[in-house]
């Protein structure tokens, strides 16, 4: 009888294969390697409109990159393929810089990977390979692969980031961590040759810092001095140290005295007691019971005499009572006589009902403090921290009065107080900068515009940048172009306070970034150097070189001055 293959096991079986095929294709090693294809975001196909992941996004007709905008992007054909790297049918960003040299047309994203933090993007067009901004000198598009996370290689070379690494053989190379590599005549640490290692026998040690060959023990590239081939071992618990028969290391370097027979890391951080004594790192913590010591956290330690800070003794605090107060500020703590700041007594506080109320702000049954400050006047009963968006934990209120700091705010009504953006704040009837309050602003109107930094707000009468008002500002219509003093409304564009002449707000576009300075920009008749014409500069054609110098159909320009007798055609920045 023949045999038939249910539905069900066939539909089973075509998605397993269909999965893998995916996996196969997108996939190719075990960081993020990525297809021909692939890109790292999800992002839409070529007929859709793609959508952007902060910190890019597109507002206002504008890309921006966190809340500044990307100079000359096109928002129409502006891409992302990366957390880094985007680009339009002009350019190929990093960030929010051009790459000068990459091609758009065959740029693309091959890799990715996030090691301490540290995003690293690799990237190439038909004549480049790229890491992040940085260029790999030499490398080849074609026969570039990802090996390992941080190396690479092509049919000549083989890659440490954007390193080259000098001698070693692309064919026979072999990764070992993220720090060390080997190949049939060497081994690397980075990108550097270790000096007399043997390949055949060296073997590094769970990604600590420390390796071994039949002839030496090393930390990174070094040669760890009299330290024992046979008997060398890390404790697995705390990789910084390790020990051979003799001796003790702390990330390489040998701990005089200890006793490595009873050695023993201890808690999670730095710390180690051995017989006789205690460690920090390498240093020996003067005075210190080995028996009685214990790790409370990153910064303190205690025994049975004393309480450490960094394994400085804090004098005069009682062990036995000592205590980290809770709240999340580990620069306050406690024992049964006294509060400690910062290591020094609290003058009058008590410490049974001394807590924290945030940032450094705390208080007792008598007292409101900022640090070790007493608040003066300040009711610890109904003292309390207002919400606060950003966290700034600059501003306070009681009963009473509304606190800066220390500083009461003369006038503000604590019943109606609110925390606003940056340095404004309000109440019913006033706006505050800082302490002062904000003649003339409405406060049932008032918004604050941009992020907190920018220092912009406005109400149905005016424009305020910091404590001034911006002279003819349209509320209504303003909008921020820049973080960094650029605006328009529907008349007119601003440089900070000052309106600059002539401009255009329809088709005036920021050039330069906000960390340049001095600052080109253009609209459809004029080109400016901050908020000055540059004359017989052509908008049309005009672009930023690199730096300072840009160039036009006619002239280079340097600071916004012509270079004499450069031909911008054929114009190279001067190194």
């Amino acid at each position: 009888m023949k045999k038939v293959i249910s539905p069900a096991v066939l539909l089973i079986t075509w998605g397993v294969l269909i999965l893998l095929l995916i996996f196969l294709t997108c996939y190719r090693g075990d960081f993020g390697i990525l297809g021909n294809n692939s890109l790292l975001l999800d992002n839409k196909s070529k007929n859709e409109a793609p959508y952007l992941v902060y910190p890019f996004e597109e507002r206002n007709g504008y890309i921006y990159y966190y809340n500044s905008i990307i100079p000359g992007a096109d928002p129409q054909t502006f891409f992302q393929l990366g957390k880094f790297f985007c680009k339009d049918k002009n350019n190929v960003f990093v960030f929010d810089e051009v790459l000068h040299m990459a091609d758009p047309a065959t740029f693309k994203l091959i890799g990715f990977y996030d090691y301490n933090s540290v995003h690293y993007e690799y990237g190439k067009d038909k004549q480049r390979v790229y890491l992040n901004a940085t260029v790999i000198e030499g490398a080849d598009p074609d026969t570039l692969e990802l090996i390992g996370n941080l190396h690479s290689k092509d049919k000549n070379h083989v890659y440490y980031l954007e390193k080259k690494i000098y001698g070693a053989n692309p064919n026979t190379f072999y990764v070992l961590n993220n720090f060390l590599g080997k190949d049939d005549h060497g081994v690397y640490y980075w990108e550097e040759k270790i000096n007399g290692a043997d390949p055949q026998t060296f073997e590094e040690f769970n990604e600590s810092g420390y390796a071994k060959d039949k002839n030496n023990v090393y930390y990174g590239k070094l040669i760890i001095e009299n330290a024992d081939t046979e008997t060398f071992e890390i404790f697995e618990s705390h990789t910084s140290y390790a020990r051979d028969k003799d001796y003790i290391f702390f990330r390489g370097e040998m701990i005089e005295f200890a006793d490595p027979k009873t050695f023993q890391p201890i808690g999670d951080f730095d710390y180690g007691t051995d017989k006789n004594a205690v460690y920090d790192g390498k240093m020996l913590i003067q005075d210190a019971d080995a028996e009685t010591f214990e790790v409370l956290d990153a910064k303190f330690s205690r025994d049975k005499t004393n309480v450490y800070a960094y394994g400085e003794i804090l004098n005069g605090v009682d062990a036995s009572s000592f205590e980290d107060i809770k709240g999340g500020n580990s620069d306050y703590v406690k024992d049964e006589n006294s509060v400690y700041f910062l290591n020094e007594i609290i003058q009058n506080a008590d410490p049974e009902t001394f807590q924290i109320l945030g940032g450094n702000y705390s208080r007792d049954k008598n007292y409101v403090y900022f640090s070790e400050t007493i608040i003066e006047g300040a009711d610890p009963y109904s003292f309390e921290i207002p919400v606060d968006t950003y966290n700034m934990f600059r501003y306070a209120k009681d009963k009473n009065h509304v606190y800066i700091y220390t500083q009461i705010i003369e006038g503000a009504d604590p019943t109606t107080f609110v925390v606003l953006q940056g340095d404004f704040s309000k109440d019913n009837d006033h706006i505050f900068l800082n302490e002062d309050i904000l003649e003339g602003a409405d406060s049932h109107t008032f918004t604050t515009i941009g992020p907190p930094y920018a220092g912009y707000g406005k109400d149905k009468n005016y424009v305020y940048l910091e404590d001034g008002i911006i002279s003819s500002a349209d509320p209504a219509s303003f909008v921020l172009i820049s973080n960094v003093g650029y605006s328009k409304d529907s008349k007119n564009v601003y440089y900070k306070k000052s309106l600059i002449l002539n401009a255009d707000p329809q088709s005036f576009i920021l050039l330069s970034k906000d960390t340049d300075w001095p600052r080109y920009s253009k609209d459809k008749n004029h080109v400016f150097l901050n908020e000055k014409i540059i004359q017989d500069a052509d908008p049309e054609t005009f672009q930023i070189v690199k730096d300072f110098y840009a160039k036009d159909k006619n002239h280079v320009y340097n600071n916004g001055e012509i270079v004499d007798g450069v031909n911008p055609n054929t114009f190279i920045v001067p190194i």
